[in-house]
């Protein structure tokens, strides 16, 4: 997937230099990378937008509107990673299921 620059007002994806200018560091890429992590970690059984951006926001301590996270889930949705079972409710693809478990995990 390609991403464009751009600004946030969500600190943990973005960062200020000295000239008190936000800059995006992430942006779109941090935001589908939030979701799909949100989306695998519910399993087989989906969320719904409003959970998974709640979810998103209490873990992080963020700001983030259910539009910012529908975006970034469509993303990842034509990237057929995330399938839509209901209007505003996704579950992980079994492709995404299947690379999220070969993946090796850190213990921390």
């Amino acid at each position: 997937m390609k991403f464009r620059k751009g600004t946030s007002f969500n600190t943990h994806d973005s960062s200020v230099t000295v000239a008190e200018r936000i800059y995006v560091s992430n942006g779109v890429k941090r935001r589908c990378e939030l979701a799909l992590r949100g989306i695998i970690r519910h399993g087989s059984k989906g969320i719904a937008l409003v959970d998974l951006t709640a979810h998103i926001n209490t873990r992080l301590n963020c700001l983030y509107s259910e539009s910012d996270i529908r975006y970034a889930v469509g993303r990842l949705i034509k990237a057929d990673l995330v399938v839509s079972t209901a209007k505003d409710t996704y579950r992980a693809s079994p492709a995404a299921m299947d690379a999220w478990k070969a993946i090796p995990k850190e213990m921390v």
